[in-house]
């Protein structure tokens, strides 16, 4: 601070010499002295010194001027490099701004901050929400219904018992065909006339009577005993009642895999052999088929056998669908099945066992699935649930649905095998004629 006063001192005594050096040189330049006050002055005007004196006057006013504006110029660069920049700007308008600018940019990054900390907090409200709404929809989705337990408990284990309804099917197709075939280990191997004395024999134990035949089979006559044995009402003319014996059970007790012969297996069969092959083929003796006629009559009988396995197939499929289920897998299963019976009425045990038997076919599961549960009043009350399970049992019914459908559609099948071969057995003494016909016109035109 002290030099710049110096500096400033010194620049205002420059300046008034300078203005004083000029109004004296200006004073004796024109002519400033009064001719009356000194009139030696004015005859020295004329005179060389005058000049001479104007000149080295001019030439020390332009000096002074010349150091003068040198001077100046000089003083205002210090100003201008000690004063404005250095002192002023450097010293406190470049601090201040750098303070001003820290500052500005400090409250910038912590608005900043601010607004990222808004950011943040807004993503983690919306993260913690989404989260929670799916929480929520996740507990709701997935809480299983009673509804969906009863098809999962009601439906496990029918592939298997389908397998089982299968081997059964095929088991009683074997066996009829055994029989009409004379196969050694049937009775029927000796030919019709044993074929019917067993049967005979299994009628008067097993299926006969004693009131049909007008009371008579229960008679004796000439000592003998009645025709009719002692026969339980269980099995009375269960060879023939179609009703009993196969549409009515849901279940019937056959296994054809399994050694020994239960009860409905021996219905079963007896009833087999008077619906298809009532009358089987007549043996006969290797020497008597290498006989040309014989052995086309042979030919011709196993053609009316393979016409009438079609037809026995049906019957074949329909006990295998209600032969009763594997042991291992319905040691549970048929409480559950027990009790949706009795949700549907049907309460009395003895009702229950007829139609569940031990272990429930096939026939009776479907059955359940399909037709028994949706006359519960449960089951539509129950789909007042929450929408993924009413999904769910959606889902499910349409699977059952499809296993209904194919069931059908191999039914659809076998009826149209059957349609197929009677329209063909209607035809063959017409399709004869026709081959008649035209061997003889090929006859006629030989010769």
């Amino acid at each position: 601070m002290r030099k710049q006063a110096e500096i400033r001192k010194n620049f205002s005594g420059r300046v008034r010499a300078a203005l004083c050096a000029f109004v004296f040189a200006s004073f004796f330049l024109t002519g400033g002295v009064s001719k009356s006050v000194n009139p030696s002055y004015a005859q020295c005007a004329s005179c060389g010194c005058v000049a001479t004196q104007h000149n080295i006057t001019r030439g020390h006013v332009s000096g002074e001027h010349t150091l003068t504006r040198i001077h100046i110029a000089r003083e205002l660069d210090l100003h201008r490099e000690e004063f404005i920049i250095k002192f002023f700007f450097r010293g406190h308008v470049l601090p201040a701004m750098m303070m001003m600018t820290e500052q500005l940019t400090a409250t910038a990054m912590a608005q900043m901050n601010a607004i990222g900390m808004f950011f943040d907090a807004r993503n983690q409200i919306q993260t913690q929400q989404l989260i929670q709404e799916l929480t929520a929809k996740a507990h709701k989705d997935y809480q299983p219904s009673m509804q969906m337990c009863t098809f999962g408990t009601l439906s496990t284990s029918l592939a298997n018992s389908k397998r089982v309804a299968e081997i059964n099917h095929f088991a009683l197709s074997q066996q009829i065909q055994d029989r009409q075939s004379l196969h050694n280990v049937m009775a029927s191997a000796g030919g019709g006339t044993i074929d019917v004395l067993g049967r005979w024999q299994q009628f008067r134990e097993r299926f006969c009577d004693p009131r049909d035949n007008n009371d008579e089979l229960s008679q004796t006559s000439g000592g003998e005993p009645p025709l009719c044995a002692a026969v339980d009402g269980e099995h009375v003319n269960r060879d023939v009642d179609y009703t009993r014996t196969i549409d009515y059970p849901k279940t019937l007790k056959v296994n054809f895999t399994s050694p020994g012969m239960q009860a409905d297996e021996e219905k079963v069969i007896a009833m087999a052999s008077y619906l298809y092959g009532h009358d089987v083929p007549q043996y006969q003796a290797e020497a008597l088929i290498e006989n040309d006629q014989l052995a086309h009559e042979m030919m011709r009988t196993r053609g009316f056998l393979a016409k009438r396995s079609v037809a026995q197939n049906s019957f074949s499929a329909l006990v295998g669908l209600k032969s009763e289920g594997p042991a291992a897998t319905f040691a549970l299963r048929r409480d559950y099945m027990s009790t949706a019976l009795e949700q549907l009425g049907i309460t009395d045990v003895a009702d229950v066992n007829r139609i569940l038997y031990v272990r429930p076919s096939y026939y009776a599961q479907m059955e359940l699935l399909s037709k028994g549960l949706y006359q519960m009043p449960q089951f539509y009350t129950n789909l007042y649930d929450k929408p993924a399970n009413v999904d769910r049992v959606r889902a499910s019914m349409r699977a059952i649905g499809l296993m209904q459908k194919m069931d059908n559609f191999k039914s659809r099948l076998r009826s149209e095998a059957a349609l197929a071969v009677l329209a063909e057995t209607y035809l063959t003494e017409d399709h004869r004629r026709i081959q008649d016909n035209l061997m003889s016109r090929t006859a006629d035109g030989v010769r």
